[in-house]
């Protein structure tokens, strides 16, 4: 058995608990998404540790990053932009903290905060506690959690009910004696910024409590069989290149979809799943967000392309 789920695994162990209690190994290599998400998170931690003021512009930041190709360097940059305009215009500099990390027990209930800025080593952490590190906190006035996301993932939590969200709200409630903590998950895109926010409250504090002490309790019973889903990889499933249960890319379906339709016209819905080798019933969402995005249109189970 693996060690326990941490904050950032959360809404992933809410479908499967396979990568926590299986012998399946886990993937080890980078994307390039990851990289630039990580090239990303460390500027604003700069600033903020700063005070407000980086000790050097962003564009000899992206320079200097030994991670940072040069294929890569107008996209982090234009990331870092985009925040340092939100970031500006929206935020007082007082009171915040970067890259602050907490445990929690999940049986217990009990919860500490362990340090800041400590590059993601939980070795403080005791046995059975889960881990988490938030990307900011302001406490000047109850407390804000903020998590920066740069990748775009399909389907994922709504900060309402985000596993990882709720996770890193309850551990600084316990911790800090609160009742309530908001919550915001800040989409940085280079086109600019968006905003999710959600205020949870003790009741949803609670209930969220009572969700992870199932969770780890499950994960101490042992071995869960694998439960595939579009989550296999909409959560990046760590298992997912190695399980032999894990669903079909709905990413790969959409490609394949869109190709079949360009070069044979109008297919049924059977046909264009049986191409694929997929059921109909995994092609059935895919079509869906292909039908809500004007890409295809469906009459009577036949499929066609609306836009080359």
């Amino acid at each position: 058995m693996r060690s326990r789920v941490t904050a950032s695994r959360v809404s992933l162990a809410r479908h499967c608990l396979a990568p926590w209690t299986s012998h399946i190994p886990w993937a080890k290599t980078a994307s390039t998404q990851a990289t630039v998400g990580t090239a990303f998170h460390k500027w604003p931690e700069i600033v903020i540790a700063a005070g407000g003021h980086a000790p050097l512009n962003p564009s000899a930041y992206v320079e200097q990053h030994p991670d940072i190709t040069e294929d890569l360097r107008p996209q982090v940059l234009r990331l870092i932009l985009a925040w340092e305009i939100h970031w500006r215009a929206c935020r007082s500099l007082v009171g915040w903290s970067a890259e602050v990390a907490y445990a929690y027990d999940p049986q217990t209930g009990e919860a500490r905060e362990l340090g800041a800025g400590l590059q993601r080593d939980y070795s403080g952490a005791k046995a059975g506690e889960m881990t988490m590190t938030m990307d900011a906190r302001n406490m000047s006035d109850g407390a804000l959690i903020i998590d920066w996301k740069t990748g775009k993932q399909a389907n994922a939590d709504r900060a309402k009910d985000h596993g990882q969200g709720k996770t890193l709200a309850l551990a600084i409630a316990r911790a800090h004696g609160l009742d309530a903590v908001a919550f915001e998950i800040v989409h940085v895109a280079t086109t600019g910024i968006t905003v999710d926010r959600a205020l949870y409250d003790a009741f949803e504090l609670d209930d969220h409590a009572d969700e992870l002490r199932d969770i780890d309790c499950r994960v101490r019973a042992g071995q869960q069989d694998p439960n595939p889903g579009t989550h296999c990889h909409t959560l990046w499933c760590p298992i997912v290149a190695s399980c032999p249960a894990a669903a079909p890319n709905p990413w790969d379906i959409r490609r394949d979809t869109l190709e079949i339709l360009r070069t044979s016209g109008p297919l049924s819905v059977r046909h264009i799943a049986s191409t694929i080798s997929i059921r109909e019933e995994q092609l059935s969402p895919v079509l869906a967000d292909l039908v809500a995005n004007h890409e295809v249109g469906i009459e009577k189970g036949i499929v066609r392309r609306v836009r080359s």
